[in-house]
């Protein structure tokens, strides 16, 4: 059909079809469809019905009416459903800026397709297996653990910590969602050494039921009137009395080579430990392979010395030692039969983290990773940029995820890890596989795709010096 050339001429052709039509006809009449809004449940509103919280957590947002209950509870079997004002379009709107509910507009009725997949999409929500919170509120710290993690980026993160609103808010936000049933845990860095009021937090965590854990490496142990967490204590059964009475449920203690080397480091552990019997705190002391024997020996002159004392509260927990930052020379030379791609899925999660995590760690900047050992890694989402509701209903949208989801991970180690692997030192764990090959494709997509070979070469050679594993 030949095209209009002219204004006048276009509003008479038919191609213009709505205004020719009614110019020229009499009986015809053209009815637009107008898109139609379909509603869905988010990952928090899926999790709330399957974990059946929906009820506690409508009534914490004062929404009591039984048909609002109906409504989601129906949602969830249904997929996607047409709004026919079954609800008030007050009440849709409370659940969407409760982040519960989420719509789209679409022009036609939903297909069995669509409904299928947001089915699917609830069923295996992302939401599904997390369990705790770990909050960094500082990585600042006074003691100088060889193994430390965090031995080479701590200097990155010297003035950066978590501020107490930031984390009160998002502990309030994750205990709405019904994520963290394992609980929350405040750790470093040395955590005590934060401004933060790390006993209100734990107040206000205790309050909604929340267990809480904090890591420490005793450091005030063996002081007296000293500070910890901006307030000041005259000794260290005050500073695990205050603990206590605010709602602690574990005080995590790091056991590692300075107990052995340090008499000081000693006696404030012995102190610590005598404190929390005395409270009657759970105190787990948190120990690697290499450190067993010095720990079971620690104990038992401890019990001799202490024969008064049940030590009925007392838990050791092993740690891994995973061979970067300072631990980074662990491993004297890399396997030579498992590769990097079987590394990774050899790791404890078999690097399902980024496909079905359990814990979230938040660091000192407001950056959110799905992998403890992650460092550098805040493909998440950050609370400081967006609200903590939000960042969980698109957790699983960014490339690490998608990769790892998708199992693309072998195309993104021919790419951008077997040219470059002569950066790196000789490693064999894992979990270190796991973390250098997303935090290559976090920066990777976040520096916006350099392919060449110098910007490929830059990117391995700033995550090796992250990880204490440039070569």
């Amino acid at each position: 059909m030949k095209k209009p050339t002219s204004a006048s001429e276009a509003e008479s052709s038919p191609d213009n079809s709505f205004g020719y039509l009614i110019r020229n006809s009499t009986f015809a009449i053209v009815i637009h469809e107008l898109p139609m809004r379909y509603y869905h449940l988010t990952h928090i509103g899926a999790l709330l019905v399957e974990k059946k919280l929906l009820e506690n957590r409508l009534n914490i947002a004062c929404i009591t009416e039984k048909r609002v209950r109906n409504y989601l509870n129906d949602l969830y079997q249904l997929g996607i459903a047409e709004w026919k004002e079954t609800l008030s379009q007050s009440f849709i709107e409370k659940l969407t800026d409760l982040r519960i509910l989420n719509y789209i507009d679409l022009s036609e009725p939903v297909t069995n397709e669509i409904t299928a997949y947001y089915k699917n999409n609830y069923h295996n929500n992302p939401l599904k297996h997390l369990e705790q919170i770990y909050f960094e509120v500082t990585y600042h710290c006074n003691s100088k653990c060889p193994h430390c993690v965090l031995k080479s980026v701590r200097n990155h993160f010297l003035n950066q910590q978590l501020d107490f609103k930031e984390i009160k808010q998002t502990i309030s936000d994750a205990y709405f969602a019904g994520i963290i049933d394992e609980g929350i845990a405040f750790t470093g860095g040395e955590a005590l050494l934060t401004k933060t009021d790390i006993f209100e937090l734990i107040r206000f965590a205790s309050s909604f039921g929340i267990h809480t854990k904090l890591f420490t490496n005793t450091f005030w142990g063996n002081k007296w009137f000293f500070k910890a967490a901006g307030k000041i204590f005259l000794q260290p059964d005050q500073l695990v009395k205050n603990l206590k009475h605010a709602g602690l449920k574990v005080l995590a203690i790091t056991f590692d080579s300075r107990v052995d080397k340090d008499k000081a480091g000693i006696k404030q552990l012995e102190n610590v430990i005598l404190a929390c019997e005395e409270q009657k705190l759970r105190y787990e002391l948190y120990f690697s392979n290499e450190h067993k024997s010095t720990l079971e020996s620690f104990i038992t002159d401890l019990k001799k010395r202490n024969p008064e004392q049940s030590f009925r509260y007392y838990q050791a927990t092993n740690m891994q030692l995973v061979d970067m930052g300072g631990a980074s020379t662990l491993y004297n030379t890399e396997s030579k039969k498992v590769s990097f791609s079987e590394l990774i899925q050899k790791s404890d999660c078999a690097a399902k983290s980024f496909v079905k995590p359990s814990i979230l760690s938040i660091s000192p900047e407001g950056g959110i990773r799905m992998c403890m050992f992650g460092l550098g890694l805040n493909h998440a989402g950050n609370i400081r940029k967006n609200d903590f509701f939000s960042i969980l209903n698109i957790i699983e949208q960014n490339p690490v995820c998608e990769v790892f989801a998708k199992k693309q991970t072998e195309e993104y180690i021919e790419k951008l890890y077997q040219p470059f692997r002569h950066v790196y030192k000789p490693f064999a764990h894992p979990c270190t596989a796991t973390v250098i090959l997303a935090r290559l494709i976090q920066d990777y997509h976040l520096n916006g795709k350099d392919d060449t070979a110098e910007g490929l070469l830059a990117l391995n050679q700033n995550v090796a010096k992250d990880l204490n594993l440039l070569a």
